[in-house]
């Protein structure tokens, strides 16, 4: 009951999160401009800027800054050789000359961007104010790059207002949320689009180059994953979890990369994601702990932390849909706990290591490293102001922590293999006849109550060299044990080899199903009728044998043993005629 509550509460989640995604991208209003024809580096404007106050009140979080561009600086930094030789391809196909732009970045922020070329102030963008709101109460991170097409003819005053993306109709929540926040003024660029645009994603590599390793090990856990079970009819379920958590792992770090910020066609949505990605990731890394079975903590707390995970996933899709409540400040209390769910994991290793009095494994390490590199990540991000990207050093630990996995599941899935032919070779050695390689008899009585033969009824023969004793004598027991062989392979030519088991001694016994009597009598006669052509061959030692079939009768023979016990006692009348014929 348990199992199907939580897989149907899974769902609905899981309808609820891919609802509030659609109803992002539906949304207009946090959308961002973006060129895709890139080439060189730009130049961050650090200088120049001055706080206008006649433009905006410059508190709760607003912020308005102008800055005047004189034609001939803008010239010396623009080359305008450049900018005329290039032309760039709108989305409805019109064709242009490139234009200079400013380039910046943004959390949590409305922006309007105006020009003034001596004829006031005209509005030449705007991010979050215009367009429709289905869902997200603010922002999340954001790129801007917007066009100054005149900038290098003549000077321009430009002037950029920053406010809080969120913004409620009630005033008093609105002065609440926003008192004493203090908008620090973003890393400000400029330059040709594609130059911007160029070295903007040459500095996303460093967040893309350990995303994409961190994908490939995922996608490449899965395909073995997938193989294994098609190939080998193996389930390594380490591969399957460890892959999904990689996959969940670097897609929350892709949308909080530049890369990630650059390629979304609406901020909230990636801020979304990635919220859920951070309250689903206890779950997920405790499902890879159980399933690796490396560390025993407290079943208790992670089940606390296990339900936490619903309803935080819960509370993140109801959030979006209000526009009361800072989407921010639930992404502070989800931060708040995973840094618990880091420092209970963290404590559950050392505290296991000190227990068992043992050292401290790689794996073990490992978790330490990264839970440490993302707890500096998230304690360092209450002291940031853009909170563009706070995880510089959880990538780095997430990644090595990836790799260490990479190689410790890799070791023990061919060590567990390994063990695994070692095994088959000694069951089949332990369950084999050595000199006939036919199944002996301790493999009888284990296919016996495997298979269970009484249930379903058995048909046995069983087959013995009478004079087995007589050619040990005058030919040697080297040509003894080659008649023994020889029968066992006639015998399995005539049979499936794992229906002949050599009983010990000069005895082989048959077993069939209980309809197959007829089929074991008339093997046996086509075995004896090549025993009797391996006779005519061989002058020097002549195979006498003696044989006795029957079908198991439950009410006479009760079980396994009678039937055997029933035709053993007639192999051996037969074996006193054959031998009474021979004195004769």
């Amino acid at each position: 009951m348990r199992k199907i509550l939580y897989i149907l509460t899974s769902i609905l989640l899981f309808l609820f999160i891919s609802a509030i995604c659609f109803f992002a991208a539906k949304s207009t209003v946090w959308k961002q401009d973006i060129a895709e024809e890139n080439n060189l580096s730009w130049s961050r404007i650090k200088e120049g800027w001055t706080v206008r106050e006649d433009k905006g009140s410059n508190i709760n979080g607003c912020l308005t800054i102008s800055r005047i561009f004189f034609a001939d600086d803008v010239a010396t930094v623009l080359n305008n050789t450049h900018g005329k030789e290039r032309t760039m391809i709108t989305k409805d196909g019109e064709e242009y000359g490139e234009q200079p732009v400013l380039f910046f970045m943004t959390h949590n922020q409305k922006v309007r961007a105006y020009e003034d070329y001596g004829n006031g102030d005209r509005l030449i963008y705007s991010f979050g104010n215009d367009g429709t709101q289905i869902v997200g109460p603010e922002s999340g991170n954001a790129v801007h790059c917007f066009a100054l097409p005149e900038a290098g003819n003549r000077d321009v005053i430009v002037t950029l207002q920053f406010s809080p993306s969120f913004d409620t109709d009630q005033l008093r929540i609105n002065q609440f949320v926003t008192h004493g926040i203090k908008v620090a003024v973003p890393a400000i660029y400029f330059g040709w689009r594609d130059l911007c645009i160029e070295s903007f994603l040459r500095k996303s590599i460093f967040h893309a180059l350990p995303i994409l390793l961190m994908y490939i090990m995922g996608f490449f856990a899965l395909f073995i994953y997938i193989a294994s079970l098609f190939i080998k009819k193996i389930k390594i379920r380490q591969y399957l979890y460890w892959g999904i958590f990689a996959l969940e792992c670097a897609t929350g770090f892709f949308c909080e990369s530049y890369f990630g910020y650059f390629v979304a066609r609406n901020s909230f949505l990636l801020y979304f994601i990635s919220t859920i990605l951070l309250a689903i990731h206890p779950s997920i890394f405790l499902v890879y702990i159980q399933e690796k079975m490396v560390l025993s903590c407290n079943k208790t707390i992670a089940k606390i932390f296990n339900v936490l995970v619903l309803f935080n996933i819960l509370l993140i899709c109801v959030a979006s849909f209000c526009p009361y409540v800072p989407f921010g400040w639930l992404r502070v209390y989800i931060c708040i706990v995973l840094e618990l769910f880091i420092i209970f994991m963290v404590y559950s290793v050392i505290h296991e290591t000190i227990v068992m009095s043992s050292k401290m494994s790689t794996l073990n390490k490992a978790i330490i490293f990264a839970g440490c590199c993302i707890m500096i990540d998230l304690v360092s991000a209450f002291f940031k102001n853009p909170l563009i990207d706070i995880f510089v050093f959880s990538r780095l630990g997430m990644l090595l922590f990836f790799v260490i996995c990479a190689v410790l599941i890799t070791n023990e899935v061919l060590d567990d293999q390994m063990f695994k032919v070692r095994s088959l070779m000694l069951e089949k050695s332990a369950y084999t006849d050595i000199l006939t390689g036919c199944s002996n008899i301790s493999a009888l009585w284990r296919d016996n109550k495997k298979l269970g033969r009484e249930k379903n009824g058995f048909s046995m023969g069983i087959i013995n060299i009478v004079n087995i004793t007589k050619i040990n004598e005058v030919d040697g027991s080297a040509v003894g044990d080659n008649v023994l062989w020889t029968v066992g392979q006639m015998l399995r030519a005539e049979f499936q080899k794992e229906s002949v088991y050599r009983m010990g001694g000069t005895k082989f016994c048959i077993l069939l199903s209980s309809n197959e009597i007829n089929i074991i009598e008339q093997k046996l006669n086509s075995f004896s009728e090549a025993l009797a052509a391996y006779n005519n061959k061989n002058t020097a030692t002549k195979i006498i044998i003696a044989r006795s079939t029957g079908t198991f009768v439950p009410e006479e023979d009760i079980d396994f043993d009678g039937i055997y016990i029933r035709l053993l006692d007639e192999l051996r009348l037969k074996n006193k005629e054959i031998r009474s014929a021979e004195k004769a």
